[in-house]
């Protein structure tokens, strides 16, 4: 049984890593995919005009939805975004960053050793992202065969500032 939050909660984080945060603590990992063409994302976080927003989005609602059910004594947690277009959230890039730092100091790794490491973990958060994409495809096929898609609401188009 998961001791990192209250018994009442059903809140899962994806990952826990131990020995990264300095301070000691467990990290906790809530890992979610953002897609910035939903008519909600569009609406509520203007994915459409400013970008990252779908990201930055999920992210706060990730942390709102954790409040007050991490023992802050043990743990730390973190919410980080993948957008369905592949970009990155600020959080899930300043970790990735101190993930390889962090390797690159603790083994020594020679600048070849080290390009290899960061292909390697690149690609595989890639691999999470084509799965996350797949499995958005055949949710949305699902809905269309059902007919419960409905149009996205009017919106005024524009270029990212």
């Amino acid at each position: 049984m998961l001791t990192h939050l209250a018994a009442d909660s059903e809140r899962r984080p994806d990952l826990a890593v131990e020995n990264l945060t300095h301070n000691g603590k467990v990290l906790l990992l809530d890992v979610t995919t953002a897609d910035p063409a939903a008519p909600s994302m569009l609406r509520e976080a203007k994915s459409h005009r400013s970008v990252g927003g779908a990201a930055q989005l999920l992210e706060q609602k990730k942390r709102q939805a954790y409040q007050g059910h991490v023992n802050s004594n043990l743990f730390s947690f973190q919410a980080v975004a993948i957008e369905l277009t592949g970009r990155w959230s600020g959080s899930l890039s300043g970790l990735f960053k101190g993930l390889c730092s962090r390797a690159k100091a603790y083994h020594n790794l020679s600048p070849a050793r080290f390009a290899l490491f960061v292909g390697h973990w690149r690609s595989r958060l890639s691999l999470a992202l084509a799965k996350a994409l797949a499995s958005q495809a055949v949710s949305l096929k699902a809905q269309l065969l059902a007919g419960s898609l409905q149009a996205p609401e009017t919106l005024e188009l524009s270029l990212y500032n």
